[in-house]
Parts: structure tokens; sequence; C-alpha cells
């Protein structure tokens, strides 16, 4: 019968030059910790860390002996998170100490990350699980190269043909530690086609969009004027911009890309990728970076990116991600008071009416919450009122009015259900 071998905890006191403390007689044998004594589980050992049992290891907590007199932590304490993270967090000083004396721009969040990863593998399991994924707030807070930079270096045959647009958040020297904005806007920007796709983009002949209209504040005249060309929409923000700046451009060339026909889509054949790839990858760029980061987007343009994304996935089939979006964009308003008429910040100092803007989020909540038959996420109808449809057009007024009942089709449709089972019950 095969004997697992179990090995023994080497004694703590063995090195101990001083003094050796008052303790409790232990009973003969006893090689169990405080907390497998207390949980009347076996404590066993491996080779790789004889200091700490497995059972301690597995739940990542202190694993004390009982030769010792102190006693363990209590149960539920966050003592050895604590100890970790501030471990953490002197390995990541050092390493941005060491690149600021060397003049370098530091690290990659890539090097970072594996020195992280090596140091929470030498401590547990349970560590790496408390610690940020490089994707989060330590790769945005390093500076790091532009994703298309070490694509082109991958691929040199490109790099005549295919070049970044620009680049944010480096100057010429390239000397400058870029900000967190600056991080981001380098990784937006990565997304965004080069200047030869966008030159073929551009001559499609396709009209702006009416999706574009609805979310970018821009309301038709009573002489019927056209929106701003093309090439004025997907024209990139000034360097330095605010990074949902640019997630607002790259969202609007999503939508743009997305209602391209199939007719035309033959002469997209000489881009480097794909269309539908640089469409995809710049909603899926936009969504990870800003429309998902609560602070990026309590302004004017942060709501219009959540409302472009929510657009994108309805035309693409999945509406319930889009009414998660709308649902989204409707509390974001709300806390910033745009359903009480107060106009949100603008990060690029645009001015909007907030009834008008109020009204355009509602009106698309209660479509795809209707489609759904999911419940709306506001009953205010403060953009119907007599004061608001005199100054609207026929067609805006129309809006505003079909938008109203169909608030009110949902409560009488709650009402009905309501008097029916209630005859029931009698």
């Amino acid at each position: 019968m095969e004997q697992s071998t179990v090995l023994r905890r080497p004694s703590l006191l063995a090195d101990s030059t001083g003094p050796t403390p008052k303790r409790r007689k232990l009973r003969k044998g006893t090689q169990s910790c405080w907390d497998c004594k207390r949980r009347k589980a076996r404590c066993t050992f491996s080779a790789d860390t004889p200091e700490t049992c497995d059972s301690c290891k597995r739940r990542g907590v202190d694993c004390v002996s009982q030769e010792v007199t102190d006693q363990p932590p209590p149960p539920g304490s966050n003592k050895h998170i604590v100890d970790r993270l501030g471990h953490v967090e002197a390995l990541v000083t050092q390493l941005l100490k060491a690149a600021r004396q060397e003049g370098h721009l530091g690290p990659t969040p890539e090097i970072l990350a594996a020195e992280i990863r090596q140091w929470s593998h030498r401590n547990g399991p349970d560590c790496e699980e408390s610690l940020v994924e490089p994707s989060g707030v330590i790769a945005s807070t390093l500076p790091s190269q532009p994703v298309a930079q070490s694509i082109s270096q991958e691929n040199p045959s490109n790099n005549v043909s295919c070049q970044p647009v620009t680049n944010l958040g480096e100057d010429a020297t390239g000397d400058r530690n870029p900000g967190l904005h600056d991080a981001l806007s380098q990784r937006l920007l990565a997304a965004w086609p080069c200047k030869r796709d966008m030159d073929v983009l551009l001559g499609m002949p396709v009209e702006t969009s009416q999706v574009i209209r609805a979310v970018t504040c821009a309301r038709a005249d009573s002489n019927g004027s056209a929106l701003p060309s093309l090439k004025v929409l997907l024209q990139l923000p000034p360097e330095g911009s605010h990074p949902t700046l640019v997630a607002r451009k790259l969202l609007v060339l999503a939508t743009f890309l997305q209602g391209i026909p199939e007719s035309s889509s033959h002469q997209l054949d000489s881009l480097n990728n794909p269309y539908q790839v640089t469409m995809f990858h710049a909603v899926t760029t936009a969504h990870d970076l800003v429309t998902s980061n609560d602070e990026l987007v309590a302004s004017l343009e942060g709501i219009e990116c959540i409302l472009l994304e929510a657009l994108f996935k309805n035309y693409t089939g999945d509406l319930r991600q889009s009414w998660l979006a709308a649902r989204r964009a409707v509390t974001i308003a709300q806390m910033l008071g745009l359903d009480r008429g107060i106009a949100p910040v603008s990060l690029s100092g645009f001015s909007i009416d907030p009834d008008d803007m109020w009204f355009r989020i509602v009106q698309f909540d209660r479509y795809i919450a209707l489609m759904l038959g999911l419940p709306q996420s506001s009953v205010q109808d403060t953009f119907a009122t007599h004061q608001s449809l005199e100054r609207c057009s026929p067609l805006e007024r129309m809006l505003r009015l079909c938008c109203v009942a169909c608030g009110c089709f949902r409560r009488d449709a709650a009402s009905v259900l309501g008097i029916t089972e209630l005859d029931l019950v009698h």
C-alpha cells in the first residue's frame, strides 16, 4: 500500500538566539497549525512551501504554528490581503523610481505584470486574484508604446503604405511621460485606421447616417440643411484631447461603417483590414477603455458615446446589450440632471438644449424596452409639455408625441394586467 509522504514543519524556535518564551506544553507529535487545529483539519505540507501548510495556502491565511504563543488573525481578517497589496505597491513604486532615474519611459505593462505574477506565485494563488490586471489601472497609468507601433514593427512591409494617423501624448523627443489620459488616447488611436484607409473610406459615396444625427446633438433646421460632411465628422480631435472625444470618433466611425451597403463593399477591398474588423475593433476599444468607465462618461460626449454604442448593438441584433447601454445612458443623464433641464458639462465646449437631448435618450430607451418587453427606465414626459412642443418642427412634434404614447402603452398594459388578476381573485 502506497504511503503518502508528509513533511514536518521546521521548528520556528530552532534558530532563535534569545531566551525561549513561555508556552504551554504541546502534546508529543503535534504538527498542526492554529488554523488547522481550529478547523480540526489535517495539516500537511508540500516540498515547495515547507513554511505554509496546504490548507492555509489554499485559503490564503497566515500559517502560525502551535509552537508560537501568538494567536493567528481572527476569522474574516484581511490582514494577509493588506500585506500583499503593500508588497505590490512597494514593487510598483520601486520600478517607477528606477525608471525615472534611468531616464527612460520605464517598464511596459507586460514586464510589470510578469513581475507581479512572479511575486504572487511565490506567495500563493489567492494573491493573484486580488491584484489588478494589466489591462486595468496599472496598464493605464504606466507609459506604453501604441499598439499600432508594435504592429508595424512586426509587419515591416506595411510601414510604407500604412502608418498611424497621429500619436497623442508623445512629443517629438519622446522623453515626456504621458499621463493617464494620454495613455488612454494612445490606445484608442491604435484602433483608428491609417491615413490611406481613411482616404478610401472618405471616398465612399455614402451620405451621413441619420443614426449619427440622433446622438450628436445636431438638429436639422427648418430649411432642411444637411449635417456636417463626413470628413468633418470623421476628423480626429486635436492632440491632447480627452479620451472620451477620441472614443466618440471611433464610435461614429463604426456607425458609419455599419451603414455601408453590401453593394458598395467591393470598393473597400484595398483596405489593409476588412472594414468589418475595423468596425468591431473600434467599438470594442471604445467600450473597454471609455464607455465602461463611469468617471470618463460623466459629460455630454460621454452620454453620446454610450448612445452610439447602444445604437450599434441594436443594429447588430444584440438587443439586450443595447437595452443595457440605453439604461446606463438614462441613469448617467439623470445623475447629471439632464431630466431637470440642467445641461451637462461638454468636453468640447458644445452647448445643447437639455430638453432635446433628454428626449432622444428616453425615445431610444422606450423603443428598445418595447421591442424586448422590458420595463422602461423613466416615466417622465417633460419633453412633451405644451411649451416644449410649441418650438418644435412638425416632425419633431410627432416624434415626441409617439414617445409619450409608447410610455402610456406600457402603463396601460400594466393596468389591464392588474385588473385581470383582481377579477380572477374575486
